[in-house]
């Protein structure tokens, strides 16, 4: 592996500037915890004093009693809030923090407390079990920084789908080098992201609130109602107050403020439970669009996803700012005591519904689209991200008649240190590399190695090279084939099912890139044999390119049919003083060393040779 040095010092100057920013917010956490802690005395100090000093300086009741107390209790309020400022801004520092711890964990290879998506992993699927994208130890984890859960599931659907219009990749690239070298923008991101605490369900909430039924407000009779009642209950206040009407008028309106509350009650518990708490976390969303919406981005894509924040008169982080108070208006039913009196003299519940109906009409059509700009940023920052953590892989490049030329290729998620990079291409003409060697050898490494850098390319974010042309190409891999018990289907038939869709896709496409492992394991020799031969055929005919690796020696004569389009590239074992060794490295050829019997004297399974 070249390039080690330079390798080395990446990671160290990246270390340094994760450290220095970890650095800079735990001494930001650390002063904001001690103010904490001081806000918490001033306010226990104020609310005792409230209840306790006047009674000591004063005469009960007194003018000087109230203004004290009314003092002292309004000064306990003003420190209440700003002790809820500083512990969001303890939550944020936290954030931030954490980020920075993350990273300098990945970068030395601590990465698999990360989640790893295994739940977004879709069966059956072209590449991405093959390639082992998803789950304990994959790709998928060692990119991940997403902070919201829809943007989790974005990152997902981009692995599992990635990009073959050379013009959107390209554009995808614009947007991950400006976010990449976007460091502040990405943590803060990540920082708003988490505050927000989107789990699965409150993203399930979130995508179904406009759904809710409003339907039994549509009457004209109850808008009047809800608009006039509040009114009649303050009239009705300053009437009693200045004694012009008895008391009990008041009394009786209230009453019927409960009554017509209760009336409706059924569908206002079963509307509050479609968005119960929601408030909380809306306003939360407010403050990451917000960020979104400060930032000044070059990229078409990065523009172009800003934009739809804009889609209303009012900013989107403005219309959900307004949405969360209304959410949490609505939240003051929780407490049944508040609940009671707000009905009663405002018909509150009512008029909260009817307020978030309105809401719904006026800018509810927008609030998918305003998430999804949320998730796609949450996505694109991780791309971003693992960009910005490996400035020594390359950008690649794309091509309309060039399938594949790399050099340097390797897996990025072997540490470059243990790492074995190779050189590999199709040249002229040729469409199929057979790559054979020995057990363990590297075959089916460097089959993963190819199509998880597709898939980053695909994605426009770098890949573990120092060159990579490219065609865009779909992918379909053949690599680990399931028994599936459920369906009775056997190992090998559930391998011809996946041959034989990309055959069928291959017939319709008329072009795809294709990385099988040791196709047609579960037949005996000679018919795997003369079926890998008549399938690599049926592939070249009809216009598939791809590698297949092998034990079958046989198959690399084809080679002497097709010799402008078929190539044979190999892994060899090395045996130096009766020691096995592999050096991992990528040869033209046939493999011509074999390693089976070896180890099986290795390990007592077979007798020693007897000299």
């Amino acid at each position: 592996m070249a390039g080690t040095g330079t390798i080395k010092q990446n990671q160290l100057e990246l270390t340094d500037t994760y450290q220095q920013y970890k650095a800079h917010w735990d001494d930001r956490l650390h002063k904001l915890r001690k103010k904490a802690i001081t806000l918490g005395w001033i306010r226990l100090l104020l609310f005792a004093g409230a209840f306790a000093l006047p009674f000591l300086l004063f005469k009960a009741w007194s003018t000087p009693f109230f203004l004290t107390f009314g003092f002292l209790f309004i000064a306990f309020l003003v420190i209440v809030k700003v002790a809820l400022k500083v512990g969001r801004e303890i939550q944020h520092a936290t954030f931030m923090s954490e980020i920075n711890e993350t990273e300098m964990r990945a970068l030395k290879g601590d990465w698999h407390f990360i989640p790893d998506g295994k739940e977004l992993m879709i069966i059956p699927h072209d590449y991405a079990n093959d390639l082992d994208l998803f789950g304990t130890g994959s790709l998928f984890q060692f990119i991940n920084r997403t902070s919201t859960y829809g943007g989790f599931r974005e990152l997902g659907k981009k692995l599992n789908h990635f990009l073959r219009s050379p013009e959107a990749i390209r554009l995808r690239q614009e947007s991950i080098r400006e976010l990449a070298a976007n460091l502040d923008f990405r943590q803060q991101f990540y920082t708003h992201g988490k505050l927000t605490k989107e789990d699965e369900k409150t993203h399930r909430l979130i995508g179904n609130i406009t759904q809710i039924d409003f339907s039994f407000l549509a009457k004209k009779t109850t808008g009047f109602l809800l608009k006039s009642f509040p009114v009649l209950f303050i009239l009705l206040t300053v009437l009693t107050l200045t004694k012009t009407i008895p008391s009990n008028v008041l009394v009786y309106f209230f009453l019927a403020g409960i009554t017509i509350s209760g009336k409706y009650l059924k569908r206002i518990n079963q509307t509050h439970s479609q968005i119960s708490s929601l408030g909380k976390f809306i306003n939360n969303y407010s403050s990451l669009i917000a960020l979104i919406e400060a930032q000044k981005f070059n990229s078409a894509e990065l523009n172009q996803l800003q934009a739809k924040l804009s889609a209303n008169q009012k900013s989107a982080s403005h219309s959900i700012n307004e949405l969360g108070k209304l959410l949490h208006m609505f939240d003051q039913r929780l407490n049944i005591l508040v609940g009671i009196i707000l009905n009663g003299c405002f018909l509150w519940d009512l008029n909260v519904v009817k307020k978030v109906e309105k809401w719904m009409t006026d800018k509810g059509s927008n609030l998918a689209q305003w998430m999804d700009v949320i998730y796609q940023f949450d996505a694109l920052n991780s791309l971003a991200g693992f960009a910005y953590n490996h400035p020594d892989y390359c950008w690649p490049e794309l091509s309309n008649k060039t399938i594949l030329d790399t050099e340097k290729l390797g897996h990025p998620l072997i540490p470059f240190q243990d790492r074995v990079d190779n050189n590999f291409n199709f040249s002229k003409a040729q469409r199929i590399a057979i790559v054979t060697g020995a057990n363990m050898a590297g075959k089916s490494t460097f089959l993963r190695t190819i199509g998880v850098n597709l898939v980053l390319a695909g994605n426009g974010t770098v890949v573990c090279a120092s060159n990579f042309v490219y065609k865009p190409l779909r992918l379909i891999t053949n690599m680990r084939a399931i028994d599936s018990l459920m369906k009775s289907e056997s190992y090998f038939f559930s391998e011809l099912k996946r041959l034989k869709s990309i055959v069928d896709t291959l017939q319709e496409e008329k072009e795809l890139f294709f990385i099988l492992d040791e196709i047609l394991k579960g037949t005996n020799s000679h018919d795997k044999t003369m079926g890998s031969i008549a399938l690599t055929e049926q592939l070249l005919l009809k216009g598939g390119t791809g590698l297949i690796a092998t034990h079958d020696l046989e198959l690399g004569g084809l080679t002497d049919t097709y010799p402008e389009q078929i190539c044979n590239q190999c892994f060899e074992v090395i045996f130096d003083d009766a020691q096995l060794r592999f050096d991992y490295l990528l040869r033209k050829g046939i493999t011509q060393s074999h390693n089976a019997t070896y180890l099986m004297r290795k390990m007592g399974l077979i007798p020693e040779q007897k000299s």
